[in-house]
């Protein structure tokens, strides 16, 4: 689809862009799910000159809703980073994303959860126990169904004693979204 709506970037509104460069963050995602990381790269590479020229982030409302901008662009390099496997790439690239209100929380709550996963995978074990608990607190429910957030958690857990489990309130975390260690 991206393919066949492609602006001219000279010449289309920022929505068009916006539509398309969305189209293509997906896209990306999805070549870097099914192990295609050339074509993932591709294509973000272009969304990324989209979210240059739109310049910054978006929330088109209309007959589509897209939200767009150079925060999903970074958002989705550090999913792809923990993709490929480099999550010391991933918390790299997660320090210059910048905050937006102008993308929609399920877009931050997956960026936060490749970050705790990142962060996980080094042994950043406090700071994954932190990230984790702002997806609690922004989202407590979609943590509750997710996964990977039970995945990591349970990670977490295993890496920490009782008492310090306890003491990081990784232990209130893990109850809160039903996880047994």
């Amino acid at each position: 689809m991206a393919e066949e709506i492609e602006p001219s970037l000279a010449r289309s509104t920022p929505a068009h862009i916006s539509i398309w460069g969305r189209l293509l963050v997906r896209a990306s995602a999805s070549a870097a799910r099914n192990n295609r990381p050339e074509r993932a790269r591709d294509l973000l590479t272009l969304a990324r000159s989209a979210a240059v020229r739109v310049e910054r982030d978006r929330l088109d409302y209309g007959a589509y809703f897209a939200s767009f901008g150079p925060t999903t662009v970074a958002t989705m390099e550090v999913e792809m980073a923990m993709t490929s496997g480099d999550p010391a790439r991933a918390l790299a690239l997660a320090r210059d994303v910048p905050s937006s209100t102008h993308i929609p929380q399920s877009t931050w709550t997956r960026h936060l959860l490749a970050v705790a996963e990142a962060q996980t995978e080094v042994r950043e074990y406090n700071a994954a126990v932190q990230t984790i608990g702002q997806l609690r607190d922004m989202a407590p429910e979609w943590l509750r169904n997710q996964r990977l957030a039970h995945h990591i958690v349970r990670d977490l857990l295993d890496a920490a004693t009782v008492r310090r489990a306890r003491k990081v309130g990784l232990a209130d975390l893990a109850s809160c979204m039903g996880v047994r260690p």
